[in-house]
């Protein structure tokens, strides 16, 4: 897996998470975090700015769910650790770098 940082992750709100996500992804760990009151384990494939308000967002997927790719606004997540027992099986089929639903991408996994 070879992971590609373009940008330095701002000071924004989230910005723990977002440093949490880049080390995940180094790491080809997985993510659990509290995301509007639910637990999510996750994969994480990029992190970026939203291009609608500029907060920063992370492309994940969710192995196991109904709906496994997602965008989750990182200053809304509860809390985070890095699961070290679980590891990714990122890149995932269907991630294609250059998220579109980024401007800029940060981080992400080049498949």
């Amino acid at each position: 897996m070879i992971v590609k940082q373009y940008h330095a992750i701002p000071p924004l709100p989230g910005a723990l998470a977002a440093q949490l996500t880049r080390t995940a992804l180094t790491e080809g760990s997985c993510v659990r975090f509290e995301y509007d009151g639910k637990s999510r384990l996750a994969e994480p494939h990029a992190i970026g700015l939203s291009p609608k308000d500029g907060s920063l967002v992370m492309r994940a997927y969710l192995p196991g769910d109904d709906r496994p790719w997602r965008l989750f606004t990182l200053s809304k997540i509860e809390a985070m650790f890095i699961v070290d027992d679980i590891t990714s099986e990122a890149p995932r089929a269907g991630y294609t770098p250059g998220d579109k639903q980024m401007a800029p991408v940060l981080v992400e996994i080049q498949s």
